[in-house]
């Protein structure tokens, strides 16, 4: 069993999967409404998309975000990918709550997981939405598009997991005691308002970064899943997709919003001019709107 970060909050819940691994998902907007799946991005939490709580509310979501394995509350599934992450964890969370169709979104590296989702379950998704997605980045050519920080991290996970360790229990220390400090530095990446967006929610970026950050091992498992091949093409999405990405995006290049498009056989593009890697908080409306039904 892999360490938790920290104990259930108000929106949190705890479910066993059938090997016996504790599953933390949370819950936001419209306890009554459409379901959606919430795939959480890179190095953060369940609570990613807790700055759309009360958006979701007010469209009439359900915004159900679950801990990849060894993140937060979950607890480890050790060399785990995208698919048995979905067959072990996700159809385990969505038959507890009786879903029978649901929608699913998922930002940055959350994009490829919420794809991975839509190709497993394809009989129960009814559409998808992809927020600064990647291609994938097992292949070269693509992997040389990332950020440098992106770049050297998925190398130590893979080749210097000690040292990969190490730094993201720094970013673990810094979230917990030097919030501000952290929200200070990771707008550095940031353009115009999404500065001050990042700065207004210094505490909740703190608190998704702690969580994310709290298993140094278990996050090791998820950048590794991260870079792995995705074990389907994008061709073989047959969901309706919707893609969003901002136009000055530092951290995902918005070229590639565009090829995801092409690849992808029902997808529609959407790019956002000026917005950056914080779409989902400036542009959370317009993203959201395209989990309901036209």
């Amino acid at each position: 069993m892999g360490r938790r970060g920290g104990e259930p909050g108000p929106n949190d819940d705890v479910i066993e999967v059938g090997d016996g691994r504790r599953l933390g998902y949370a819950t936001f907007g419209d306890p009554d409404g459409v379901p959606v799946l919430n795939c959480h991005g890179g190095l953060v939490s369940r609570n990613d998309v807790a700055p759309s709580d009360a958006v979701a509310r007010e469209l009439g979501l359900r915004l159900i975000s679950p801990d990849r394995p060894g993140v937060g509350l979950t607890d480890r599934l050790p060399g785990h990918g995208m698919d048995e992450w979905v067959t072990t964890d996700v159809a385990a969370l969505v038959d507890h709550l009786g879903l029978e169709r649901f929608s699913v979104m998922g930002w940055s590296a959350g994009g490829q997981h919420a794809l991975a989702v839509a190709v497993s379950l394809a009989d129960r998704v009814d559409r998808v939405v992809v927020i600064a997605g990647c291609l994938p980045i097992d292949d070269e050519a693509n992997r040389v598009q990332l950020s440098k920080f992106d770049r050297r991290l998925l190398h130590w996970c893979d080749h210097r997991p000690v040292a990969a360790r190490s730094y993201i229990r720094m970013t673990h220390l810094l979230a917990t005691w030097a919030p501000k400090r952290l929200a200070s530095m990771s707008a550095a990446d940031l353009d115009g308002d999404e500065t001050g967006a990042l700065a207004s929610r210094a505490d909740w970026f703190a608190e998704t970064m702690a969580e994310g950050s709290a298993d140094p091992a278990g996050q090791v498992d998820d950048y590794r899943a991260y870079g792995r091949a995705w074990g389907f093409r994008p061709e073989d999405v047959t969901v309706p997709v919707a893609i969003h990405h901002g136009t000055t995006d530092r951290l995902v290049p918005v070229a590639w919003a565009d090829e995801l498009g092409r690849r992808i056989p029902d997808a529609t593009v959407t790019t956002h001019p000026g917005g950056g890697h914080l779409i989902p908080i400036t542009r959370a409306r317009q993203i959201l709107g395209d989990l309901l039904a036209p």
